[in-house]
């Protein structure tokens, strides 16, 4: 098990580890001697160590619901939990963030592990302190900042996701590489794409390393998004929950929406000469090299625009979009209807 760093958000801190099975961390866990609680659904139940049982909750964003946090909740109080003792949560990023929203109510707050099995959670909802619920038909309505004391990266995971799922984290990943200081990960993704896709460890865990760095540096400077510089992290977000909430939250990928909003983004950022258009086309030919279509034009651009106008990134009742100065410089504007309307 190696130590990849400590995130320090305000006064709590995160610790992540990289490793192999899961087996690891529950013998780390063990040390602790407290109560676990474990959170899985169907698909990960399977990386349980033999004796650790958990709450099965629904898979994917149906089972996103204040209803499932509750069921977590009773099972802590039938089993007699104190607040020093741990919900882990094992699974994607929906079981993340239920399991964090529950943690954070349990008695005002117990302590939280996560240990993301798909590579979207790992780059991305497993590090921060974002929790939340899907809440009439919005994505993630209601939530909380509550980061984890631990986070678990488990590389053998990684191996068993279907080749969409895979492809899902990359989108996350793909827009890090934009959002980064350098252009190191850039770079690191054209080069050892075969690498990548292939699914080597190694090149894996170099990836995942550099991306969670990216996401370190936004959300220590702005650990509850307060400041403008967290926002930045949602390169591309604006445009892809829309195109999300249109598609009842399960018609696209959140990666591959994502992909397709940083370069709606990227191609506005040089319309504007916000950006130089070199830069532009490099990020859009990114993510063309693995594999993501950019090309797709809204058919309802009313349900879109109603979508969009729900979007939790609302300042003074206008929804900012992240746009791209160049390398590491993210640019908040918010637009108009008639703007919106015409790149989508």
């Amino acid at each position: 098990m190696e130590k990849l760093f400590t995130a320090t958000l305000s006064a709590a801190s995160t610790d992540v580890y990289l490793s192999g099975g899961m087996d690891e961390l529950f013998t780390m866990l063990s040390q602790e001697k407290r109560k676990l609680l474990a959170v899985a659904d169907s698909n990960t139940l399977q990386f349980l160590p033999a004796g650790v049982d958990a709450v099965e909750v629904i898979p994917g964003e149906e089972g996103k619901t204040m209803d499932t946090v509750l069921s977590i909740l009773s099972e802590a109080k039938r089993r007699g939990f104190a607040r020093d003792d741990m919900f882990v949560a094992i699974g994607g990023g929906v079981i993340c963030d239920i399991t964090a929203f529950a943690a954070s109510l349990y008695m005002r707050g117990c302590q939280l592990v996560l240990a993301p099995t798909t590579l979207l959670a790992q780059v991305d909802a497993s590090l921060g302190g974002k929790t939340g619920v899907d809440f009439e038909g919005v994505k993630n309505l209601i939530g909380s900042f509550y980061p984890a004391k631990l986070v678990y990266l488990s590389m053998l995971s990684l191996s068993t996701l279907p080749e969409p799922e895979f492809k899902n984290g990359l989108g996350e990943v793909l827009k890090h590489a934009l959002l980064a200081e350098t252009s190191e990960l850039h770079t690191f993704l054209l080069e050892k794409k075969d690498a990548v896709l292939s699914r080597d460890e190694q090149a894996l865990g170099t990836m995942i390393r550099l991306s969670l760095e990216v996401k370190r540096r936004y959300i220590e400077r702005d650990p509850k998004e307060t400041q403008g510089i967290r926002e930045s992290l949602n390169l591309g977000h604006t445009f892809a929950h829309g195109l999300e909430t249109m598609g009842s939250l399960s018609r696209f990928s959140h990666g591959e929406a994502v992909a397709w909003g940083v370069v709606k983004a990227l191609r506005l950022s040089a319309d504007r000469d916000i950006c130089e258009g070199e830069f532009a086309e490099k990020g859009i030919e990114l993510f063309h090299a693995y594999g993501f279509d950019s090309e797709y034009s809204v058919d309802d651009v009313t349900s879109y625009l109603s979508a969009i106008s729900n979007d939790k990134k609302k300042r003074a009742g206008k929804v900012r979009f992240v746009l791209m100065k160049g390398q590491g410089e993210p640019y908040l504007l918010p637009l108009d209807t008639d703007e919106i309307r015409s790149l989508v």
